[in-house]
C-alpha cells in the first residue's frame, strides 16, 4: 500500500507507485483508494487476484462514505474492479477520478451519531417493506439497544427496514454506498444509520444522506476518455469562435 500525506485527485495523482509488480496469472485487478482527515492522509492499493481466465466480465466501481463511532471519524473510499490487461494502472486511476464527481458535507450529520442518555426505544421506526434486506422487528422495544435504518434502491426498486435492533455491541455508525456495475450498466445504492440519539428517529434522515453527499459517476467519459476529451476541445473551440462573430458583428454596427 502507498500512503500519501495529501489528498490524491485527477489533478494531483503521484507519477508512480511502490512495490508495485506485474501479475501475469492472476483474473482480477483492483484499485483501492481510502481518503482520510484528521490527519489528511490518502491510501493507494493496486492488487491482482484469483487464477487466470476465473473470472469474465467482471467491471466494477464502488463507492463509500461514512461517519463511525460515538465519536464519529470521516471516511471515503473508492474500489474499482475489472479483469483486463493492465486495468488498474496509475492512469486508469487518473481517468476514474476524472469522471467521478464525488464530495459531501457530512461534518453535518455528526450530531446524530452523539448518544442520548438514557436511550428510548421510541426514537426509533417500526417499518419494513423489505423482501432482500434481512430485518426482524423487536417485539419488545424496550428490550432494544440502539435504533437502525437501512436503505436499498436498485433499478427504481427501494427497500427499506427501520427498527429497533438488539446487537451485542451498539455502533454509532451513517454510510452511503453507490456500485456501478459498468458491464450491464446499472446503479445500485445503499443507505444505512444506527445510532442511539433522539434524532435517529428523524423521518427524512435517509433523504439527508443524499442531500449532504454527491456521488455521480460519468461511464461513458470513462469508457471513452479520448472522444470526451475531443469533444470538449470542439465545444470550447466552438464558443471562441461565436464569440468572435459576435464581436465582428458588435463592431459593424456600432
Amino acid at each position: 500500500m502507498n500512503v500519501f500525506n495529501y489528498t490524491i485527485n485527477a489533478d494531483n495523482l503521484p507519477e508512480e507507485l511502490v512495490d508495485c509488480e506485474i501479475v501475469n496469472d492472476g483474473s482480477s485487478c483492483s484499485i483501492d483508494v481510502y481518503w482520510h482527515e484528521n490527519p489528511i492522509r490518502t491510501e493507494i492499493l493496486l492488487e491482482a487476484e484469483g487464477k487466470k481466465k476465473q473470472i469474465d466480465n467482471l467491471h466494477m466501481l464502488y463507492i463509500d462514505i461514512g461517519l463511525e463511532g460515538d465519536q464519529p471519524k470521516l471516511e471515503r473510499g473508492l474500489n474499482y474492479e475489472c479483469s483486463t490487461n493492465n486495468c488498474n494502472s496509475l492512469m486508469v486511476l487518473k481517468n476514474l477520478l476524472s469522471s467521478l464527481t464525488f464530495n459531501d458535507k457530512f461534518e453535518d450529520l455528526v450530531p446524530i451519531l452523539y448518544p442520548t442518555e438514557p436511550f428510548d426505544s421510541h426514537w426509533c421506526g417500526s417499518f419494513s417493506n423489505s423482501t432482500s434486506i434481512s430485518c426482524y422487528i423487536n417485539p419488545s422495544p424496550e428490550l432494544c439497544d440502539q435504533c437502525s435504518i437501512t436503505w436499498m434502491n436498485t433499478m427504481n426498486h427501494t427497500e427499506i427496514c427501520s427498527v429497533c435492533d438488539s446487537p451485542n455491541t451498539p455502533h454509532s455508525k451513517i454510510f452511503r454506498t453507490v456500485n456501478f456495475n459498468m458491464t450491464n450498466r446499472v446503479r445500485y445504492e445503499g443507505r444505512e444509520v444506527q445510532c442511539r440519539s433522539k434524532d435517529c428517529g428523524l423521518s427524512n434522515i435517509i433523504e439527508q444522506i443524499g442531500e449532504k453527499s454527491t456521488i455521480i459517476f460519468d461511464l461513458d467519459k470513462f469508457l471513452n476518455p479520448t472522444s470526451h476529451s475531443m469533444r470538449t476541445v470542439s465545444n470550447d473551440f466552438s464558443k471562441i469562435i461565436f464569440t468572435l462573430i459576435m464581436l465582428i458583428i458588435k463592431y459593424f454596427i456600432d
